[in-house]
Formats: structure tokens, sequence, C-alpha cells
């Protein structure tokens, strides 16, 4: 025979259960109509059991919270890491926009100034001291490429070439993030500015700010430049003018960027893409212009 609950018994239980489920349950206990039997204890095992419809929802709003404070720290983290990258485009945008801005005052018509005309002596010896004699092109002594439409001036550095033979590709990619604190590389077996391949020339668009490089965010614009724009390459004291002719994305995984053709003169930039991550690869490509 069951045993029947004490009223001591069952406000215990009551309790119990009140204090283990008082965020996920409710309880009600409808009595009946006067002279329909009803039995307590199966009433209150009915009222007690867990209510599955409140626990499941307690539990998706718990992972709902869970990921939102995860995405949140994410984004933070996320923000703090790439923090000079992302200042470098918004300063850029910035100032397109007051570039914009100045451009629409310059529009307004104004009074050109007033020109001071040289006089020439007829004298030739007089005339060497009022024009430079000689008009010589300046170039930097070290290897540099230069994109003017971001402002970009970086010093190119090389990585030994006995590096892409070595079996282990580890040492390749250490040389290679080594130079990269010296400003953007080329990569090497690609060809030399000027000769017929492709040069490529790979460069951080962020990288770990506690890195001691200077050119973490060298490329943080490069998806600014556009197809049409020139860009200049030094190397060997001597210039190159490359023409942008592509630009794309490609997963890490395309190698066929690096290819070699043997009957133009090419240039490829490339930087992960988004900033910050690595998930792709920003790829922009240029011809030589005719020398």
């Amino acid at each position: 025979m069951a045993h029947k609950l004490t009223i001591e018994e069952i406000v215990k239980k009551v309790d119990r259960k009140i204090d283990s489920f008082r965020e996920a349950e409710f309880y009600r206990i409808d009595f009946p109509e006067e002279g329909v039997p009803f039995d307590i204890n199966q009433a209150l095992a009915l009222e007690l059991s867990q209510n599955s419809i409140i626990t499941f929802t307690d539990k998706i709003i718990g992972i709902a919270k869970t990921l939102a404070i995860s995405i949140t720290l994410f984004f933070v983290f996320f923000l703090l890491f790439n923090a000079k990258a992302y200042f470098e485009i918004m300063k850029d945008d910035v100032f397109d926009l007051l570039t914009y801005q100045s451009e629409r005052i310059a529009e307004t018509p104004q009074q050109p100034p007033e020109q001071e005309l040289i006089v020439l002596s007829k004298d030739p010896s007089a005339q060497k001291q009022q024009f430079s004699e000689l008009d010589l092109a300046i170039t930097p002594p070290d290897n540099r490429l230069i994109i003017p439409s971001i402002g970009k001036d970086v010093p190119i550095a090389e990585v030994d070439s006995a590096a892409i033979t070595d079996p282990n590709w580890t040492n390749l990619n250490d040389d290679i993030l080594n130079a990269l604190k010296s400003g953007v590389v080329r990569y090497p077996g690609t060809a030399l500015p000027g000769e017929y391949g492709n040069t490529f020339i790979t460069g951080h668009s962020s990288y770990y700010f506690w890195d001691d490089g200077q050119y973490k965010e060298i490329f943080a614009l490069l998806s600014e430049v556009q197809v049409g724009e020139e860009i200049e390459v030094y190397y060997n004291q001597q210039k190159f003018i490359y023409e942008i002719t592509e630009k794309k994305e490609v997963m890490p995984s395309e190698v066929d960027v690096l290819s070699q053709p043997t009957d133009q003169k090419q240039i490829t930039l490339m930087t992960c893409t988004p900033v910050g991550t690595n998930l792709k690869r920003l790829i922009v490509k240029g011809n030589l212009m005719d020398e």
C-alpha cells in the first residue's frame, strides 16, 4: 500500500521543489468540485514535475546571452588587435571627405592671380644663372615601392631564394615574416622588376600589435588602389612604372597568382583581406608601361 504523505512532508517537498526550480517552474493545484475523487499526492507529483517548455526556453535564452557576450568580446578584441590598421583606413576616408569638400570649394570661380613674366637676359652666361643647367632624375639609394594614390613609399625587402628549395616550408615562412618587418617583400624566385615574368610583392594589411615591425599596416589601404592607376618601383637604381590592370580576391590555396609569364612584364601586390584576417588574399596586378 502506497505511503500517504503527511501535511508536513508535503510542505517540505513543495519547498524543496520550489527552491530547485524557482525560475523555471510554476505551481498550481486545481481542486475539483465537491464529491469528485481527488488524490493530492498525484496532483502534487504532476504539478511539481519539470515543465519542459519553460526549461527549453530558459536554455535558449542562456545560449543566446552567452553567444551575444562572445560576439561582443570577439569584436572588441578584434578591433583592439587591428586598431592601427583600421585607424589608417578611417583616416584615409576622412581625408577623402575633406579633399572632396576642398575640391567643391575650389570649383568656385576665382580671379586668376597675376603672373610675373621672367625677362631673359640676352647674355648666355647670365641665362645660366637664371635657370638650372641640368635636370637630373633622383633615384632612392634602396629598392622601393611607391603607390601614389594611397600615399605609400616603402622599402622592398629580399629573402634568400635558397629558402624556396628548403623542404621545410616553415623556414621560408619565418624568413618572409622576418623580412616584412623591414617593408614589403619580393617573393623569392619571382621576376625582378623590369624583367619578363611576374614580380610578386607581399605586405601586411595588419599584424600583431606587439610585433616590433614598422610596416604592419602598410597594405591596409591596398583595396583603395584602382585599375588604371600607376605605381612606381625603384630597383637597382632604375625606375619602373606599372599600370594597374586587375584587382581581385582569391583563396589562400590559389597559388597560381605566383605564375611567371614569359611574354609579359608584370607585377603583383598581395595582402590578406579582410583587414585583420587571413581568410582571403587581395591581389592587385599591373603591367610594365612602355619604356
